[in-house]
């Protein structure tokens, strides 16, 4: 059993706070690995960071399943926006020399022509070409459709597996803080810091019902199942040492009664 120092004692307070943090993280990063590997797209695991991305435990994005990375324009950008140093003509007036060393029969402005007409296919050409660029339209045949390592099927992998540390905390909330009136305070207490935390590391407040939702399922899981338990615990041993207590003041009695069961 715990002993514990009668009135506040602030640092026994702050000791259990960082033990139920430390083995709910500890629990997230045993688990989650494995479950992501075996469970998720390999690709975009990779893309996102590998099984090990510790944005898997401490981002909320990836229980919203929110893309991580900077995300790219809508549409590749086009000639103009380039912004090429040489224009066309420019470009081919410079290449003509090249193109006349190897074709000595050409006029001059046939080859200008023939340059100008190889830049002007190679950029459209390059505008056409297959890239990751985001297009929301599944059926266009010109870029390929990317959300950035985004994986829904790991969002809902990274919620299950929260939910299953919660349940699993109400162990340590059974063995650490034994008082049913203390297990409200401490749940809520690893909530909010796990908000705090998940704040100051990707550097935006959570804005995803689903995290939310995700969040307060998990506390009330920890709350409900951790309070039963304590309360059980208590009435137990109220009786055990009420008994107790009675036999004592008459021991007597207790004597008698036991003469008179036999």
């Amino acid at each position: 059993m715990v002993r514990r120092i009668q009135g506040w004692d602030p640092v026994l307070i702050i000791s259990q706070i960082i033990s139920l943090q430390t083995l709910h993280y500890l629990l997230l990063s045993l688990v989650i690995p494995p479950l992501v590997t075996v469970l998720t797209d390999g690709n975009a695991l990779t893309y996102a960071g590998g099984p090990y991305n510790k944005g898997y435990v401490l981002d909320w994005r990836e229980i919203a399943s929110r893309t991580t990375a900077k995300k790219l324009p809508r549409e590749p950008p086009t000639v103009e926006k380039r912004q090429i140093a040489l224009s066309t003509t420019e470009a081919a007036q410079a290449s003509g020399r090249i193109f006349r060393g190897s074709h000595e029969s050409l006029p001059a402005e046939n080859v200008d022509v023939a340059v100008v007409s190889f830049l002007q296919r190679s950029l459209s050409r390059r505008d056409n070409e297959r890239t990751h660029y985001a297009v929301k339209d599944e059926k266009d045949d010109d870029f390929e459709v990317w959300d950035y390592g985004v994986s829904r099927r790991r969002g809902w992998i990274l919620a299950g597996t929260w939910l299953l540390a919660c349940f699993v905390d109400i162990i340590p909330l059974y063995y650490l803080i034994r008082k049913p009136t203390h297990i409200l305070d401490f749940s809520l207490t690893l909530l909010f810091n796990h908000v705090f935390i998940s704040t100051y590391s990707t550097g935006s407040f959570p804005t995803s019902l689903f995290f939310w939702v995700v969040m307060l399922t998990g506390a009330i899981i920890m709350i409900v199942g951790a309070e039963q338990l304590c309360v059980k615990r208590e009435m137990s041993e109220g009786l055990g040492a009420q008994s107790f207590a009675q036999e004592e003041r008459n021991p007597l009695q207790a004597e008698e009664f036991e003469l008179d069961e036999r």
